[in-house]
């Protein structure tokens, strides 16, 4: 899995940089790499991490990835961390595949987050992913890593026929202003072919700019097919003045 994830580093060195100027002015950039590996992380009994605090997410660092629960805090649409990848038991009461990564070399024990779409809005949270810091700088996203979630493959192959696609789209704004957007197909059938992503696979997001907050929409053309995506390694330049 990680052999993949050198591409990007060629667009996000590490680099951190600090300065003082007269009046105890600082500024830093660096690029922020969200791993989803949190030293304290401890998942259910599902491999699932939800979020019980009232803000609705998880963050990291200067990031903010949202999700959406209802009053008895099952998970609705947005973010939710995940465990399950290399996990092959069942999980009585849990769609457990709809989370579990769909990769030809499952690597246990390295947690990634899930993403659930829903085009209704009360699922969702107002926004995918939000830059806490916006008040002291900008956020640049360089893009990310994804696959399909088991559950989701499964369905590409018995629905989908000639012409149909499943497709993520990302889209910036900043101050409310949609400022980019990006697109990478999950899976198509044409009629040579079937491809469904199965390895960690780079989403390129550079055409987002500077924004403060991101969102996705998943699009099938054919009803019946989950729409969820499994992400991690998302990497942006943080510049900041304080």
């Amino acid at each position: 899995m990680r052999f993949i994830k050198v591409l990007f580093i060629g667009l996000a060195s590490i680099m951190m940089l600090s300065s003082c100027f007269k009046g105890s002015t600082t500024e830093q950039k660096y690029v922020l790499i969200t791993t989803f590996k949190y030293n304290d992380l401890k998942m259910g009994a599902d491999s699932l991490y939800r979020d019980s605090s009232e803000q609705g997410g998880y963050g990291w660092y200067d990031l903010g990835f949202m999700q959406k629960t209802n009053n008895e805090k099952d998970f609705l649409g947005g973010f939710i961390l995940s465990g399950m990848c290399g996990r092959t038991e069942a999980v009585e009461g849990v769609p457990s595949s709809l989370y579990r990564a769909y990769l030809a070399k499952p690597v246990k024990g390295n947690p990634y987050s899930v993403f659930r779409y829903s085009a209704d809005k009360d699922m969702m949270p107002e926004n995918a992913i939000t830059f806490i810091s916006k008040k002291y700088g900008t956020c640049t996203p360089s893009g990310c890593f994804v696959t399909n979630s088991e559950v989701v493959a499964s369905q590409v192959k018995e629905l989908f026929e000639a012409g149909d696609k499943l497709t993520l789209n990302a889209k910036g704004y900043r101050d409310g202003t949609l400022t980019g957007e990006a697109s990478i197909t999950l899976a198509e059938r044409t009629a040579d072919k079937d491809t469904i992503i199965s390895t960690w696979t780079p989403f390129e997001m550079t055409k987002l700019g500077s924004v403060d907050a991101i969102n996705f929409e998943i699009v099938s053309t054919k009803a019946g097919v989950d729409l969820f995506v499994c992400m991690d390694d998302f990497y942006n330049t943080i510049e900041l003045k304080y």
